[in-house]
């Protein structure tokens, strides 16, 4: 739902209506701008990572997504579908896939 922002505001009272969008559709949003942003081969150790229980922020690759990975030392904080990315061409790369 549309946040009651500055600009909505400032429409006459009968244009102050909240525009909506579909979970579905926007979920395939969030998927195609996912697979879009695609870490560079090798920056993904997916054995430096720690999962996360607390609320660190956005993933630092897609900027979307809510993130659950977190690389203590480079600070670098990863969604489940971007962390999932690099251990599948982790696995590749090994031959297990």
């Amino acid at each position: 739902m549309e946040k009651y922002t500055a600009e909505r505001q400032a429409r006459p009272k009968d244009q102050q209506y909240a525009r909506r969008l579909d979970r579905t559709w926007f979920n395939e949003a969030v998927k195609a701008e996912q697979t879009a942003s695609v870490p560079l081969p090798g920056a993904v150790d997916p054995s430096r990572y720690i999962r996360m229980t607390a609320d660190i922020g956005k993933c630092s690759i897609c900027k979307i997504a809510e993130a659950v990975w977190l690389d203590w030392e480079t600070g670098v904080k990863l969604c489940e579908h971007c962390y999932g990315s690099g251990v599948r061409e982790d696995a590749q790369e090994s031959g297990i896939v």
